[in-house]
């Protein structure tokens, strides 16, 4: 349902379309874990579709310039709730495209949860990247005036608190390859410091996959992370 919201077509378009065939019209569907890929053939641009607890999101090859298309340098996000009303009516077109491509088989591949931590993070790294996944890529701000660094601290209670020194801080626990974090409920005007903290939970490939696959974000992240100070 992302896929078919960010291209505008029908699931019985998906339906119906060649598998994995060199045919002009041709689709290719790829699971691994939470992230689906999928692409018509044979142009060679495909979409990565990431199931995130409430949200969907879709990062695509987006034309910026006019110079050519980007990495996944595009990005949308949609809320499940949005999509099944959207699509409540070619549910029956849409099950036939899961049972085609055998989308509800784990059979090969691993449940996000089961996948190993990715190797080449550090503390650092992760930090940062679950601050974009609690505020936003957006607010990583590495622009010439930009004078303030992101900060990595340990609270009383054992947790890591990421942020700048706001009531935008996030405080995780990392267990593996899983990631628990916290975040101040802004849901209402009542005062940063009366606020209650909210559990949120992602794992550590679902954010490399988020965050860390462009080069541009690869670059705004080890910016950030040369610059952090521990306390």
């Amino acid at each position: 349902m992302g896929y078919l919201m960010l291209v505008q077509r029908s699931a019985t378009e998906l339906a119906n379309a060649p598998k994995n065939s060199n045919a002009e019209s041709g689709m290719e569907i790829k699971k691994n874990g939470n992230v689906y890929t999928l692409g018509m053939l044979p142009i060679g641009h495909s979409a990565n579709v990431i199931v995130n607890n409430d949200n969907v999101t879709v990062k695509y090859d987006e034309n910026t310039d006019g110079s050519g298309m980007g990495d996944k340098n595009g990005s949308k996000t949609y809320s499940k709730q949005e999509l099944a009303s959207k699509y409540a009516s070619q549910k029956d077109e849409i099950d036939k495209v899961i049972k085609k491509y055998n989308l509800d088989s784990n059979s090969d591949t691993n449940n996000s949860n089961q996948q190993a931590a990715p190797t080449d993070f550090d503390e650092k790294n992760e930090a940062v990247l679950i601050y974009a996944k609690a505020n936003g890529f957006d607010t990583l701000d590495i622009s010439d005036n930009n004078t303030a660094s992101m900060e990595l601290s340990t609270t009383d209670n054992g947790r890591k608190t990421v942020g700048y020194g706001s009531d935008g801080d996030v405080q995780y626990q990392i267990d593996g390859n899983n990631v628990t974090y916290w975040t101040l409920d802004h849901s209402d005007d009542t005062p940063a410091y009366k606020q209650k903290m909210v559990e949120h939970t992602t794992t550590l490939s679902e954010l490399k996959q988020e965050f860390y696959t462009a080069d541009n974000q690869r670059q705004t992240v080890d910016i950030i992370t040369d610059n952090m100070e521990e306390n």
